[in-house]
């Protein structure tokens, strides 16, 4: 750009008027093309400026690249950057505030639609907005973004200004967001002069702030040196927060670290440090041995007066305690650990200290801690008698906890402790129970994810007085058997068992004669009873990721049956009665040891989604080109080697997937296809595709990446990145 540094000389006038044309005139020359990336830093600079006609000039310059990086964006939300411009605070303070919703994670927006670059030039200028709240909500909106790792350069000289020159919560926000920053490790190399220059700042959230920055940059750099010079600082509050961090930035076993950690326990004068950077050792080694100089501090500070310490010792030492347990109850861990013969004295020795403090400690949070901690000794010794009475003699409260911390698998459950348990479990429920209603009472909810997330071992046989009870959920909990005074629940329709370690079904529950569906996935069930054949409305039946080995004959009489899911079990056959499931919609078999299919196969006159992906056949099945309604088929990681012409046959086919094989030419004949929309064919032996697949006029997608050959047609000359989409072979 011509007279670059006459432009220069007028962005840095004092005159409001010149810089805001100087801006206007970067902005124009940006608009024709002429690159203008050398003003881009002073703008950045001006974003701070107090006044705001300059800060909204230059940030109207930055939006020409913004808006360059994310066109779509930027036409989309036009509306919305024209109100970040508004004289009117609220209408300012409203789009920002809708912005953060914007650039929030949720289980809809993919991660492009929550990127806010577009906006960023101008949602910085208003970090110094003269309306407080305006200035806050900018900041907040900023961090979300932070988030998800956008370009935030425009943003930084905005910031590092309020973080020196703010006040209030302004300040504080900023420091919130310098923090954020540093650990999703964005590269702040070129702030490091000014921010340890912060460090001596005497406002306390600026100086925690910067120093969680530095702290977490230093270590995701391992720059080692430089972080110990916090954690060396004369400044208690900088040591405290740098031994902090630790616990939130994954370095890994550091010799150097845990040296400099261990040091500054056996020195420090303050307990806060010595206690953050004990939590700090427990976070970054796996070896109880490197703990050992923190624990003496953890148990002095349950004897002190204060509750704080006494909460974070407590957390410490419950965490310390089942990292010990693991690599006790782990024999392959045991070499791993130097003296591992002295270890379990040690945490003896700890828990009798813990036992002692107990007597004297009133606070309900740490009893309640210290209690299931020295639960999982009892248990990993074996005591039950003590453990019985530790559960006997603590409130329900903390009853709940200790029994939901043995569910983590930290200690194994021998059957003495696991008797306690279901024992406990089924006078819970019972109590339960007795609150509801057995005559209006329709749906039951026992679910690992009610109960505010206790997980049953057992369910009581008096289950059965609801006897109006249509839906019953025992799902994600620990239960080893359900009772057999289900099968008596006449009017049950739904009954939800997944996730749970069920080794068998009760015969009896093939006496529920209106159950519609059941829902038995993700347990450890060896066999299907014969006796469900008897559920004539039966509907729906999820079995997955169980051990069964064979499907029982009798089940073939289930007529009403239009949903059947038993992936991932061992089934290595299909009896002939299995034709028999003339309402058979839908059908996974994916995952099981089956060798051929059935030549009745065909017979499954409804079947339209089947699923057999993982099944190794030794050649394409032929019984499923009689399948005459046929809409979703996968076979993928089935070790085929081709598909047959026939494959012609399924007039209604609309996706097919044959992704893992070792195919090498699709057959002409898949042209007659004309229902197809989606064909996948990643990781074959495709060398080229048949010509004939122009005539799929219906085909969406087409997916042949990780194929040998170098396009659709082509010779193979190595792998290939395809994925085609509607019109790619006019």
């Amino acid at each position: 750009m011509e007279n670059s540094i006459e432009v220069v000389q007028l962005l840095q006038s004092g005159n409001e008027e010149e810089r805001i044309n100087a801006a206007n005139l970067i902005k124009e020359a940006d608009l024709q093309g002429i690159d203008v990336s050398e003003f881009y830093p002073i703008l950045r600079g001006l974003l701070c400026n107090p006044s705001y006609p300059v800060r909204m000039a230059a940030a109207g310059a930055l939006m020409v690249q913004a808006r360059r990086k994310d066109p779509v964006q930027s036409r989309l939300y036009g509306s919305t950057l024209v109100e970040l411009q508004s004289t009117d605070p609220s209408v300012r303070f409203g789009r920002l505030e809708w912005l953060q919703q914007v650039a929030t994670p949720d289980l809809v927006n993919d991660r492009d639609e929550r990127v806010i670059e577009f906006a960023l030039p101008l949602v910085s200028a208003m970090f110094s907005d003269g309306e407080e709240r305006v200035a806050i909500q900018a900041i907040r909106t900023f961090r979300q973004a932070i988030s998800e790792h956008q370009d935030i350069e425009d943003a930084l000289p905005a910031l590092m200004y309020v973080l020196r020159s703010g006040s209030g919560e302004v300040q504080e926000q900023a420091s919130f967001a310098i923090q954020a920053i540093a650990m999703k490790g964005y590269d702040i190399s070129g702030l490091l002069k000014e921010l340890l220059a912060l460090l001596d700042s005497k406002e306390e959230p600026v100086k925690f702030g910067v120093a969680d920055a530095l702290a977490a940059f230093f270590l995701k750099r391992k720059k080692w040196h430089d972080f110990l010079s916090l954690l060396h600082h004369d400044d208690k509050d900088i040591r405290q927060e740098a031994a902090g961090t630790i616990a939130h930035v994954p370095v890994g076993r550091e010799p150097v670290i845990i040296k400099a950690l261990q040091s500054l326990i056996e020195t420090e004068d303050s307990k806060d440090v010595q206690m953050v950077a004990t939590r700090g050792l427990l976070s970054i080694t796996s070896d109880p041995n490197d703990m050992m100089v923190g624990i003496p501090v953890l148990l002095e500070s349950l004897k002190g007066t204060s509750v704080e310490h006494q909460v974070y010792g407590s957390k410490i030492l419950k965490q310390f305690t089942r990292d010990v347990l693991v690599i006790l109850e782990n024999g392959r861990n045991r070499k791993k650990v130097e003296n591992i013969d002295n270890l379990e004295k040690k945490l003896e020795s700890i828990i009798q200290d813990l036992q002692l403090s107990m007597k004297s400690i009133t606070n309900t949070k740490v009893l309640d801690t210290l209690s299931t901690t020295i639960a999982l000794w009892l248990v990993h010794v074996g005591d039950l008698g003590e453990f019985q009475d530790l559960l006997e003699g603590s409130s329900e409260k903390i009853q709940e906890h200790v029994v939901t911390i043995l569910q983590d698998g930290t200690v194994r459950l021998g059957e003495p402790v696991l008797d306690i348990l279901e024992d406990r479990d089924e006078k819970l429920v019972e109590k339960l129970l007795k609150t509801k209603d057995p005559q209006t009472t329709k749906t039951l909810d026992l679910s690992g994810q009610s109960l505010d997330r206790r997980y049953l071992h057992a369910v009581p046989a008096s289950i059965n007085i609801l006897d109006h009870v249509e839906e019953i959920d025992l799902s994600h909990n620990l239960l080893r058997s359900i009772p057999g005074s289900i099968g008596t629940m006449s009017r049950v329709k739904k009954l939800v068992i997944s996730y749970n370690r069920l080794s068998e079904l009760p015969a009896n529950l093939g006496n529920l004669s209106e159950l519609v569906e059941l829902w038995a996935s993700r347990n450890a069930i060896r066999a299907l009873p014969p006796e469900l054949g008897n559920l004539r409305k039966l509907r729906i039946l999820h079995a997955n990721h169980n051990e069964i080995t064979a499907f029982p004959r009798q089940l073939g009489a289930l007529h009403d049956l239009v949903l059947l899911e038993l992936k991932g079990n061992r089934i290595t056959s299909l009896p002939t009665t299995f034709c028999h499931l003339d309402s058979l919609r839908s059908l996974d078999l994916s995952s099981n040891p089956i060798k051929k299919l059935p030549a009745c196969f065909g017979q499954l006159s409804s079947l339209e989604n089947l699923s057999m992906s993982g099944v190794k056949f030794t050649a394409f099945p032929g019984s499923i080109l009689d399948l005459p309604k046929l809409k979703t088929l996968s076979l993928s990681n089935c070790s085929l080697t081709s598909i047959p012409p026939a494959i012609c046959q399924l007039k209604h086919l609309e996706t097919l997937d044959l992704n893992g094989n070792r195919i090498s030419r699709l057959p002409a004949e898949i042209a007659q296809l004309h229902q197809l929309q989606y064909i996948s064919m990643r990781k074959n032996q495709l060398d080229e595709l048949p010509i004939e697949l122009r005539e799929l006029h219906s085909l969406r997608w087409l997916d042949v990446q990780d194929n040998p050959m170098e396009k659709h047609g082509g010779k193979a000359s190595g792998p290939n990145k395809v994925a085609l989409n509607l019109e790619r072979f006019s």
